[in-house]
């Protein structure tokens, strides 16, 4: 998902409900996702989205994954090495 820098806030919860809506229950993140404009932002849409209830955190299975930090140290990313 790349909410947040692409899609306005009340869309990316239509859009969410109406996954469910359909069976659809899988949802892949990263906190890179719109790093340019706003890291981790995606995040933040999904999460107040969970907090509307409707059960929407019970019936979601959420990925994410971890690259390193969400800044630069000269030439290289910075956070995990290895």
């Amino acid at each position: 998902m790349n909410f947040g820098t692409h899609t306005e806030v009340g869309d990316a919860h239509r859009i969410m409900d109406v996954a469910h809506g359909v069976g659809i229950n899988f949802f892949d993140t990263a906190n890179g996702y719109g790093r340019a404009v706003y890291p981790g932002r995606t995040e933040e849409i999904i999460g107040e989205w969970f907090a509307k209830g409707a059960g929407n955190r019970e019936k979601t299975v959420l990925a994410t994954k971890v690259y390193g930090g969400m800044g630069w140290t000269g030439r290289t990313p910075a956070g995990c090495r290895r």
